[in-house]
């Protein structure tokens, strides 16, 4: 029935089901699903079978056939299989440290009968339902692993100078490959370059140069509470997106390019170059009064204060110029208040590569 209509078109027709009988929005869901599982990966298919109880039963009966038809026999899964599908949860470079962990869990008496909860969110490795509290070498061996993985690099599996970054464990190498692309170059009363990021599986990202004559509206958004500014440039005119009913995902990378205070490099350089004709006269004054009243922070000594507090050293100027009475009397004066917050922002840039790296090389705070 929807052998010609791609996944776009579909989730299209669901986000407006109003327009759909029930059973009709059942099926395109179920077309849908059995997409995902024909495409599906021998390793993510083994997972939701191995997982089972985190699915429906109607998926386990689906991927159950699909991967007999791919010739690979449930019946021999094993503890191995089990471990298999754990490690695949975790990213890639902690694999090896993962199963070598598991082979001397093995070792010592455990099983896949032993189901473990585990999780990595946010920084923090959980693993845990090891009921055999009469044998108390299994947690210890999780424990270490556990502290082996924080020095370990999660892309690379590298032990050099790994640092916790944005929820990860990263060298420095892994962290200039993700920071890389946050970059906004060239910018110029020309045009700038930017990181055009995959949205499909298989896809590759890209360094996208774009003409500011392709832009043809400029969105801007100040939140003053998280003390973030975003720009949208569109390539439609505000009428054009007014009236636009597309939602594909590509039709959006095409079309929109946003960027954040908090997440781009040489986002302020950016919006300085903003040429004035593309900007309604409201957001032309929005961008020419946060530009104008950009201040120079008393701590990290860089031109990064944006209503009262330091974008990059997070010290509020306020509280720099009139320290509370506490601080004085625990500092003896104000300078060395100051010299106590330089020293502490100090402290955390000796082994802190990224944001050394954003010092170093961000044109907006220059």
């Amino acid at each position: 029935m929807f052998e010609n209509e791609p996944n776009d078109f579909l989730l299209h027709k669901i986000m407006n089901s109003e327009n759909y009988s029930h059973e009709y929005i059942k099926e395109m869901h179920n077309e849908l699903e059995k997409r995902r599982i024909k495409n599906s990966s021998n390793e993510m298919l083994i997972f939701e079978f191995i997982f089972s109880e985190k699915y429906s039963k109607e998926n386990l009966t689906n991927v159950g056939l699909e991967l007999k038809n791919r010739g690979i026999d449930t019946s021999k899964f094993d503890d191995f299989t089990y471990i298999d599908c754990v490690v695949f949860q975790f990213p890639s470079g902690w694999e090896s440290l993962l199963k070598e962990m598991f082979l001397k869990l093995k070792d010592n008496g455990w099983n896949a009968e032993n189901r473990l909860h585990f999780n990595f969110s946010f920084g923090s490795i959980n693993i845990e339902g090891l009921r055999n509290k009469s044998n108390p070498v299994l947690n210890d061996i999780v424990e270490d692993y556990i502290s082996d993985l924080f020095k370990t690099c999660c892309h690379c599996s590298s032990t050099d100078k790994v640092e916790y970054f944005e929820d990860l464990y990263l060298c420095p190498s892994c962290m200039l490959e993700i920071i890389n692309k946050r970059e906004i170059l060239e910018i110029s009363k020309f045009g700038f370059v930017y990181y055009n990021g995959p949205i499909y599986e298989n896809e590759i990202g890209r360094f996208d140069k774009i003409r500011w004559s392709e832009i043809k509206y400029v969105a801007f958004e100040q939140n003053l509470e998280l003390d973030i500014i975003k720009v949208d440039l569109n390539k439609l005119t505000e009428e054009e997106l007014s009236s636009n009913e597309e939602t594909s995902n590509s039709f959006f990378r095409d079309n929109y390019i946003s960027f954040s205070s908090d997440y781009h490099i040489n986002f302020f350089e950016l919006l300085g170059h903003i040429p004035q004709n593309i900007l309604s006269t409201k957001i032309k004054e929005e961008i020419n009064y946060v530009l104008k009243k950009i201040k120079k922070c008393k701590v990290c000594e860089k031109k990064a204060i944006i209503n009262d507090k330091c974008l990059l050293c997070g010290n509020y100027s306020s509280q720099i110029e009139k320290p509370r009475e506490i601080w004085i009397k625990r500092f003896g004066s104000k300078e060395n208040y100051l010299q106590y917050l330089k020293d502490n922002y100090l402290n955390f840039t000796k082994n802190n590569y990224s944001h050394n790296y954003i010092l170093e090389n961000d044109k907006s705070f220059k």
